[in-house]
């Protein structure tokens, strides 16, 4: 699945959740109105003047703690839209059928000055990861274990262990970047 399509399969999902945390925050916001209304009738009945100078304070920060309570939302929504959005960029990168090519190219970029380089496969993974090894003509070695992770690798040489998994990847060295760009594309 291209990038774009992705990223338009998130935008849209993305429009539809917006939707519906806009469409919860208007019930809410209705229902925050006719308790309000039904309180201040009782209080205008039994203070007058007092009620009026009241119903501004009360009705400001009513309005004030709804608008704070539709933006948190809202954020929660986008910042739980986006972490779904990099969970399935993990799942799509970790299915793809160009898997072996993936791999084979960040087997490639590894830097590191030891001969004697472990390479850790994701369990599920362990015979692609091979091909891949196999293909770029390395002489690295494949770990009769597996790792616990949806896609890529983890590096052993010596005392040097590096996570070149997807999930560390995309979600702790790429979020960051991601998640400014994604929110310029889906929430523009």
């Amino acid at each position: 699945m291209a990038l774009q399509d992705i990223l338009d399969k998130i935008k849209e999902q993305t429009e539809t959740r917006l939707r519906e945390v806009e469409k919860q925050f208007e019930e809410r916001k209705k229902t925050l109105e006719r308790e309000f209304e039904k309180k201040h009738e009782t209080i205008k009945q039994e203070m007058g003047e007092k009620v009026e100078e009241n119903k501004k304070k009360i009705t400001e920060k009513t309005l004030s703690l709804a608008e704070q309570e539709r933006k948190k939302q809202i954020l929660k929504a986008k910042h739980e839209i986006i972490e779904k959005a990099f969970d399935q960029a993990i799942e799509e990168l970790s299915k793809s059928e160009k898997y072996e090519e993936v791999i084979g190219e960040m087997l490639k970029n590894i830097d590191l000055a030891d001969e004697n380089i472990e390479i850790v496969p994701a369990r599920g993974k362990e015979e692609i990861t091979a091909k891949a090894i196999k293909s770029i003509g390395k002489n690295y070695s494949l770990s009769e274990k597996s790792a616990s992770i949806r896609g890529g690798f983890l590096v052993k040489s010596g005392n040097i262990e590096l996570d070149n998994s997807f999930e560390n990847i995309i979600k702790n060295q790429l979020q960051s970047d991601l998640e400014i760009k994604l929110n310029k594309l889906i929430f523009a």
